[in-house]
């Protein structure tokens, strides 16, 4: 029987590196013991950059290998991160998984690699599975409506001629609706920055695999993934490599007595939104209030409550805990919000309403400083709704301690604590 290893390459940060680890699940679920062949999975491990993120990665890495699921993991020598980036993150993260080229060769050829699937800022590597003749896959964590924008990225510099948030005009995706320029994702950063010449570069080499891995459902975005497939993001070019829809890619295992779910659990029925926009943005104190207003707006009632205009309002850091809030008070739950928690909403408690892994970050706490750390969020509910804030640069890493937050309380309640907005989590972590 023939024998198959498929090689991982995952981005260092932890969300990165579960969800391809997930996505290896799949893999072996679907064809590691076939009748022709046998499959075997080996996570590339690249020693991320800060001894905080390093302990966070160990840690999931031993959980995985008790776990018995038959993913391996293979840990690369490690590199000096590059220190001249300043504060960009996407560069950083680009130019360090560059370093491990050489890394990546040697285990391809001593592993007998029968195919590399690396994360989507690790296309510089695709040059190596060329090199050896290995069949090549991006995974690309994020939705069918970021791979769009990305890969029409490189052609949108020449058309716009000005920086996205000064131009006022739409740009034009295939398969989503005109998008106001002020629109496209601040972590990409101006055209001037380095996180925009690496997102226009891996745009480019979005190109050059032999498929894409996506983390969505073909049934949430049919229309994105056809214009992808039928080249009308990049034009005058071929069709884009052949889509995997794979998603959405969750991590549903683990203990379920998390403070999170607990207080889900207890809340009414239908009586929570939640919203995530993942781990890598910051909203400030007026795109919090464009939220809260849109859920007003929307029309949504809490049960046994007015309009949400009549049960909310929006604060800067109120500062107060969750053990000291009044009872009636609404709620607020900082912390990790595991996919198993997002996927309680299908049961009835609450509603989703989630963006791109990398569009921006509802709440503050850890994942807004860290990059890659957990999705933290502001579970926010007891019969009403509200935003949480963060706050960022051009997709750079805030100095000192950021994130921020907002949470909606009920009208009437007095405001509490330092309003700056700068409380929530580490912010001096990068991965």
């Amino acid at each position: 029987m023939a024998s198959l290893n498929v090689l991982l390459l995952p981005e260092p940060g932890s969300g990165h590196l579960m969800s391809l680890i997930e996505a290896g699940k799949r893999l072996l679920g679907h064809g590691g013991r076939s009748h022709a062949h046998e499959f075997t999975v080996t996570v590339l491990v690249v020693r991320p950059p800060t001894p905080e993120s390093a302990t966070e990665v160990d840690a999931h890495v031993r959980r995985v290998e008790a776990s018995g699921i038959g993913v391996r993991f293979h840990h690369l020598p490690a590199e000096a991160p590059p220190t001249d980036c300043g504060g960009n993150l996407q560069a950083f993260k680009s130019r360090y998984l560059e370093l491990y080229k050489p890394h990546v060769r040697a285990a391809a050829r001593e592993l007998r690699a029968s195919a590399l699937v690396i994360d989507f800022f690790a296309t510089t590597v695709l040059d190596v599975a060329r090199e050896l003749a290995v069949p090549a896959y991006v995974y690309f964590t994020s939705t069918a409506g970021l791979l769009a924008l990305t890969l029409r990225l490189p052609a949108l510099e020449r058309e716009v001629d000005a920086d996205f948030e000064e131009y006022e005009g739409t740009v034009d995706v295939p398969g989503l609706p005109p998008v106001p320029a002020g629109s496209i994702p601040g972590f990409m950063g101006r055209k001037s920055s380095p996180n925009f010449t690496w997102f226009v570069y891996h745009g480019k080499r979005f190109m050059d695999p032999d498929g894409i891995i996506v983390n969505t459902a073909a049934e949430l975005e049919p229309g994105l993934l056809a214009s992808i497939a039928e080249g009308r993001c990049v034009p005058g070019r071929r069709p884009a490599p052949p889509l995997y829809p794979i998603g959405p890619v969750l991590d549903l295992g683990g203990a379920s007595d998390e403070a999170c779910v607990r207080w889900l659990d207890a809340q009414p029925r239908a009586s929570v939104v939640f919203l995530c926009f993942g781990s890598l943005g910051w909203f400030d104190a007026a795109k919090a209030r464009e939220v809260a207003a849109g859920l007003e707006r929307s029309g949504a009632r809490p049960p046994g409550r007015g309009r949400l205009r009549d049960a909310l309002r929006v604060e800067l850091d109120a500062g107060e805990p969750v053990a000291r809030r009044p009872a009636g008070a609404v709620a607020a739950v900082r912390g990790a919000a595991p996919e198993r928690v997002r996927a309680r909403g299908r049961h009835g408690r609450g509603r989703a309403a989630a963006g791109g892994q990398e569009a921006g970050q509802l709440g503050g706490g850890r994942g807004a400083g860290a990059g890659g750390a957990e999705p933290d969020g502001w579970w926010v509910g007891g019969g009403a709704e509200g935003a949480g804030e963060g706050r960022g640069d051009e997709g750079r890493v805030p100095e000192g301690r950021g994130g921020g937050r907002v949470v909606a309380r009920r009208a009437g309640e007095a405001a509490g604590g330092d309003p700056r907005g700068c409380g929530g989590g580490d912010s001096d972590r990068i991965g």
